[in-house]
């Protein structure tokens, strides 16, 4: 996932943090880092656009094929 990602957006780094404050569970989140301040949730930007979610989506199904990862050919449905 982390190859994808950093492919996908032409980043340097792939992160990974696992979180629970914001809501009631633990999740992980993988995401293209360029620097320290990338892992600063407080500045994230909240997506309200569905279609840009399912573009990114597109985006890192397309980065996973392209890396050789079949199983990323049968995930079509949203992100």
């Amino acid at each position: 996932m982390g190859q994808g990602v950093q492919r996908a957006w032409n980043a340097p780094r792939a992160g990974l943090v696992v979180a629970g404050f914001e809501v009631p569970h633990l999740h992980i989140h993988v995401a293209p880092v360029w620097d320290m301040t990338d892992f600063d949730f407080s500045k994230a930007k909240q997506e309200e656009n569905p279609s840009a979610l399912t573009g990114a989506a597109v985006k890192l199904r397309a980065a996973l094929l392209e890396l050789g990862y079949e199983q990323a050919r049968g995930c079509t449905s949203g992100a």
